[in-house]
This record gives structure tokens, C-alpha cells and sequence, in this order.
């Protein structure tokens, strides 16, 4: 999951990749406004999120190599509303120009 601060909002991606899709690199489609969020993690679930500066006004998703890294943690749930939720973790984190990613692993259920 990697995303990016433009003019105050945010924007994500999310990529996946697994035995259903070839190994290929696919973005899931997404249950769209109104539904349910997840208010706690399922399982055990662990995601590692790093976050990025850029010393110029973002307007698309960055190469994250090309940006200084500000700090990581150790995250249970990628659940982030605005610039506090990631401060609540790394708290030297800028208020503007930056970056993020989560890696992880899930498990993808059909419904």
C-alpha cells in the first residue's frame, strides 16, 4: 500500500500479488463509499509502514527511492484517517510533501 499528500488530501494505492493472480501485480477493487470499516485487526496481522519527505509539492505517487525516509514502525492495522495517525507512530513525520508505504501480508477471502 503506498500513498502520497496532495493539497492536503491524500492519495493510495494498493497492489496485490498472489496464486490467484499469476504472481502478477494487481489493484483489488474497492468496496467503494459506504461500507463497513474494520475497527480492529483480524488475527494477527503486522504491517511495516515507512514514511517519506520530498522537498517538492507532490502531484502523483513518487518513487519512494528518490525520497529521504523519515522513520518506520511496526503497525497491527493500516487504518489512517490523517496526519495524526501516522505522527501516533513516527512522530518526526512532516505536515506536508510526504510519502508512505505498508508491507505486509493477507490473507485474500472471496465472499
Amino acid at each position: 500500500v503506498e500513498g502520497f499528500t496532495r493539497g492536503g488530501n491524500g492519495v493510495c494505492y494498493l497492489e496485490y500479488s498472489g496464486k490467484d493472480t499469476g504472481y502478477s501485480r494487481m489493484y483489488p477493487k474497492s468496496l467503494g463509499a459506504g461500507s463497513k470499516r474494520v475497527r480492529k485487526a483480524l488475527g494477527s496481522s503486522e504491517w511495516r509502514m515507512r514514511i517519506y519527505t520530498s522537498s517538492r509539492h507532490l502531484r502523483r505517487m513518487p518513487d519512494l527511492r528518490f525520497l529521504d525516509k523519515v522513520g518506520s514502525a511496526s503497525v497491527p492495522l493500516v487504518d489512517f484517517k490523517r496526519g495524526s495517525d501516522f505522527r501516533r507512530w513516527v512522530p518526526k513525520m512532516p505536515s506536508a510533501n510526504y510519502a508512505w508505504a505498508f508491507y505486509g501480508n493477507l490473507d485474500v477471502v472471496k465472499a
